[in-house]
């Protein structure tokens, strides 16, 4: 609040800052009435010369006010505007609604303004001769948006019945000043600046014309005006970013004066209606042009030719370093005629769905040739590039994108100058389905040599290097910088080279080779592939080949790091040689997904090789029986044992994989930094891990075994033994329907760690036994006899000491009456059951009173009718406090259950006082939540879905008590009349929900009110949502 005639009193005062701060302006006119300072106080501040004001209100705008001292101003009118701190003008003004414009002083104000915005001018159809000023001498940045009545500025987010920029003729310095300017979405547009504007735009640096249907030309010359083109002339010499991008009528930057302009704003020449102009003049000089980019556009050639008799030109972009050339439909060709151009400064190019374009780079050739094919009209390919056989071609190119290309037919002829493209580090070539061949031999010789990121996917390729007319008989191909080679999609690639090679990849540290199905990857012996070629050529059968050829004494990608191989449904055999030592040393990550073929991932050759591999993927491969194949020809009996460095295994969805190795590993390779393993959907496994690999596994943490056909985890081989896994944490097991042991026979599990206890769906078997003598009596018997069920885990004293999480099936009650039992999982934290048999509860007492420490409780039972047995906990002496620390409660599925638990023993059931969560659903027989005593004071989520027998949810002493309550969400409950049931001795009621941020009602059919005669106040959700 700013009290009346304060700011008028202050007449010294020559800065005012009071942006994003005051706003609550009075009217002017108002005397008496009066608590707030108005606008016309200004007037009487004759000194002041800066100005930063927010006005919401037009009506409360001064008709009258002294500007003529105002040297910098920020003035936000309108209710649209957002204040912005900082510097982005030190002139700025934003104008909505329309009389605005009337006021003289406003009018004074835009002839020095740098920075203009426009919203919703109504009725406003020319801007400038609507203001009476003559143009806008200072102006930098102009932005015109939601204006559907604007036709002219003289006469830009979205105006979209805009039809030109200035109607009238201005002086050419009426944007003198302008730096950068944005088009968009301007329908009936049909050019941005007449040639007498255009040459005041001395300063423009960026211009983006974009989404603009019916514009043909960035610029069109006057009637009266003409354009001679010349050295000395320069169009825009400091424009530095140029993108036109959705603009599909537009096939010139300058329209000819001979052009005529339709009224669907076609540009056509008189007496020939198919011409189709360039974007640019070959004599129009853009000298510090940095960035073109065009998208969608109409073009058929960039630069336009001279006519008459063609000549030889050379056409220069010294400054620009991004060109991006994005689905031009039509565009055949940079520039018709013979020339070569030059790129010194080009560091990023990006050409996408230039569909006409059938060569990206070629030398110029003979100039006399090429006129005498331009004379006799032939129909030649014409590259999008010509460059001189002398000179580099793009010397600085760093970053080369070219995808949807569907007839590029070669990127780079095969004569190209040494050097050129030397820079390049980035090649991603993608979904072009014509191209042959990527590289020329002799682009690889002598440019490629900063090459780091090669991509190349889903195009018609044969082969990446093509065979050169002087190529040496065995060449060999370095990459030295080469860090990622990505392949993908490629279903015609036969090899990397035709004929006989080498490949060098010193630094190559990623390799994705997926969907070649014609090629092998990795190979080494010349000879083989000699052979192989040549039988192929002869019978013209396609035989696979390799994509890597390694000399044999030659230590292969020694800097690799990661390997995925995927979509090879071909190939039978990864590695089909031998490598020298040091080879793959580096390798650590390596996935195999979706090689139906492939019968094995490692021979027995292969293990010395990968010294550092740490993770190892195999996924969807129908046809694998073993990832190690210690029984190939390959394997050498040796009394030396391999130790891998393997530390995550995950094995997925391979439904003929029966063993992770197809001999028993034991004195030849060793497991013993495998810490993860994980193995899903393989239907045909019979062990997971014999006993002697088992016995190395020191350094396992997690085990996870899900949707396999086990019998058992541990095949034992001896007779008695314990068996030990110390640094097991995380232990799942998961819909093993034919699972019978983790190991068979009487042996000891330890688990000295163990904190989560996964195990589900495992039919036949239980979960637990806690009576070993009785165990040992009939374990012979359950080997005979496969119906009889025995347990996974026998617990003894401290055979859980760790153990915080549980979350399993049911199947035998009585083991949880057994006090070992009880004692032996005291410390959980997390505890979900699941139960199908009928009984009346759940936990007995005992077990209750133990779960001191338990702070999630989950539940998920058919039959149960309580879970907190009532008889137990009342009476003479049960005052046992149960679940003191428990936090969340979540009830499902419990179609007999009629309560959560009973009024009687609520003195016993103290975890509602710290219940911060309780979700219930699918309990159709529960007529109330809980006893009407119960105080929630720390409840901050409540959700009850599908409780169909319900009819109050709570009491109102209840929610009285529901203090902390967050979320609030009941849904799916038929039987449901009212939210909170109201005493009938009480009278109207308050209750505050006041940290309620999310309230949901839904699918409640018979529900009349959220209570009768209760006030609900959630003020957090009013805040919120009003």
């Amino acid at each position: 609040m700013i009290p009346p005639n304060v700011i008028s009193s202050l007449v010294k005062l020559e800065e005012l800052y009071m942006g994003n701060s005051f706003v609550q302006w009075e009217s002017e006119g108002l005397i008496d009435e009066r608590k707030n300072a108005n606008l016309a106080e200004l007037k009487d501040l004759s000194l002041l010369n800066t100005l930063e004001i927010q006005i919401p209100d037009v009506s409360k705008l001064p008709k009258d006010f002294n500007i003529k001292k105002l040297e910098r101003y920020k003035i936000c009118i309108g209710d649209v505007w957002h204040w912005i701190d900082g510097a982005q003008s030190s002139r700025t003004v934003k104008l909505k609604s329309s009389f605005q414009l009337e006021l003289s002083w406003i009018k004074m104000l835009l002839k020095s303004v740098e920075v203009f915005h426009l919203d919703e001018l109504n009725g406003v159809k020319s801007v400038i001769p609507r203001l009476n000023v003559e143009g806008f001498q200072q102006l930098k940045h102009l932005q015109i948006q939601n204006n559907g009545e604007i036709k002219h500025i003289h006469n830009l987010r979205t105006p979209i019945s805009l039809e030109e920029i200035c109607h009238e003729k201005l002086p050419s310095e009426s944007f003198k000043h302008l730096r950068v300017l944005k088009v968009e979405n301007c329908e009936k547009l049909r050019f941005v600046f007449s040639s007498s504007i255009a040459s005041g735009l001395s300063l423009l640096e960026e211009l983006q014309v974009c989404g603009c249907d019916n514009m043909g030309a960035i610029i069109v010359e006057e009637e009266e005006d003409v354009i001679e083109y010349g050295d000395h002339m320069i169009l825009v010499n400091r424009l530095q970013t140029l993108i036109p991008k959705d603009l599909p009528k537009l096939v010139s930057f300058l329209s000819t004066k001979s052009s005529i302009m339709t009224d669907c704003g076609e540009i056509i020449k008189e007496g020939n209606r198919d011409v189709h102009m360039p974007l640019l003049h070959h004599q129009a000089a853009f000298p510090c042009l940095k960035r073109m980019s065009m998208v969608d556009c109409g073009v058929e050639e960039i630069v336009a030719g001279g006519g008459g008799e063609p000549e030889a030109r050379t056409l220069v972009f010294p400054q620009v370093t991004n060109l991006n050339l994005i689905n031009l439909k039509r565009f055949k060709w940079f520039y018709k005629e013979v020339y070569a151009s030059k790129w010194p400064m080009l560091k990023n190019m990006w050409i996408e769905g230039c569909e006409k374009v059938e060569i990206f780079a070629s030398r110029l050739v003979s100039f006399q040739e090429t006129v005498e094919e331009w004379r006799s009209e032939m129909s030649i390919q014409q590259p999008l590039f010509l460059v001189d056989d002398d000179e580099i071609a793009f010397p600085s190119l760093e970053t080369l994108t070219i995808s949807h290309m569907d007839n590029l037919i070669t990127i780079w002829h095969d004569q190209v100058t040494a050097d050129s493209f030397c820079n390049i580090q980035l090649l991603e070539v993608t979904f072009c389905e014509s191209l042959k061949s990527l590289f020329p031999a002799v682009l690889v010789a002598t440019s490629l040599t900063q090459l780091k990121i090669l991509k190349i996917c889903n195009c018609g390729i044969e082969e990446i290097v093509a065979r050169g007319g002087d190529q040496e008989e065995t060449p060999r191909f370095v990459f030295p910088r080469m860090s990622i080679l990505h392949l993908d999609g490629l279903e015609k690639l036969k090899w990397f080279y035709p004929g006989v090679h080498t490949s060098e990849w010193p630094l190559l540290k990623v390799i994705w080779v997926g969907g070649c199905q014609k090629i092998e990857i990795f190979a080494s012996e010349y000879m083989s592939f000699q052979e192989a070629l040549e039988e192929s050529r002869q019978s013209n059968i396609s035989s696979h080949q390799p994509l890597f050829l390694v000399d044999q004494d030659q230590v292969a990608f020694p800097s690799l790091e990661i390997l995925i191989i995927t979509h090879m449904d071909d190939m039978k055999v990864i590695w089909n040689t031998q490598f020298v030592e040091g080879s793959f040393c580096k390798l650590q990550n390596m996935g195999v997904e979706y090689c139906a073929n492939l019968n094995s991932i490692f021979p027995f050759h292969m293990f010395k090789v990968f010294q550092s591999l740490e993770l190892l993927n195999v996924v969807h491969c129908s046809s694998l029986k073993q990832v190690f194949d210690l029984q190939g020809p390959s394997f050498q009996e040796t009394n030396v044992i391999t130790v891998t460095q393997l530390k995550h295994l995950y094995l997925d969805h391979l439904p003929k994989l029966k063993h992770i190795s197809n001999k028993v590993p034991r004195d030849i390779l060793s497991f013993q930094n495998l810490r993860r393993v994980l193995a899903i959907g393989c239907e045909s496994m019979e062990c997971l891990f014999p006993a002697s690999m088992a016995r190395t596994l020191t350094e396992l943490e997690s085990l996870m075994v899900v949707g396999c056909g086990v019998e058992v985890i541990v095949d034992m081989e001896e007779a008695e033994g314990r068996l030990v896994f110390p640094k097991l944490t995380f232990l799942a097991l998961e819909a093993l329907r034919k699972l019978k042991w983790i190991s068979p026979g009487a042996h000891n599990l330890e688990l000295p760690v163990l904190k989560e206890l996964r195990a589900w769906g495992c039919d036949q078997v239980s979960i637990f036994a806690s009576k070993f003598s009785r165990f040992q009596e009939t374990s012979q018997q359950c080997l005979l006899e496969s119906s009889i069920q025995h347990p996974l885990f026998l617990v003894e004293e401290d055979t859980f000491p760790k153990l915080e999480v549980l979350r399993s099936d049911l199947h035998d009650m009585t083991t949880w009456h057994d006090q070992l039992f009880i004692e032996s999982f005291c410390n959980l934290k997390v505890l979900e059951v699941q139960c199908n048999h009928d009984t009346s509860a759940i936990f007995p007492s005992n077990l209750l009173k133990s779960l001191q420490n338990l702070e999630e409780l989950v539940v998920s039972c058919n039959d149960w009718h309580e879970i907190f047995p009532f008889e137990e906990f009342i009476g003479p002496g049960n005052h046992a406090m149960l679940l003191p620390q428990l936090k969340e409660l979540r009830v499902s599925k419990a179609r007999m259950l009629t309560h959560l638990w009973k009024e009687d023993i609520q003195e016993s059931l103290v975890f509602h006082k710290v219940l911060e969560i309780l979700a219930v659903s699918e309990c159709h027989k529960l007529k109330s939540l809980v006893p009407s005593s119960v105080c929630f004071h720390n409840l901050t989520d409540l959700e009850i879905l599908s409780c169909n027998g319900l009819i109050n949810l709570i009491t109102y002493p209840t929610a009285k008590s529901l203090v902390q309550l967050r979320k609030m969400s009941v849904s799916s409950c038929k039987g449901i009349t009212e939210i909170v049931a109201k005493g009938d001795d009480q009278a109207k009621v308050v209750i505050t929900f006041s940290k309620l941020t999310c309230l949901k009602f839904d699918c409640l059919p018979t529900s009349q009110a959220f209570a009768r005669e209760v006030i609900l106040l959630c003020s957090r959700i009013w805040k919120k949502y009003l």
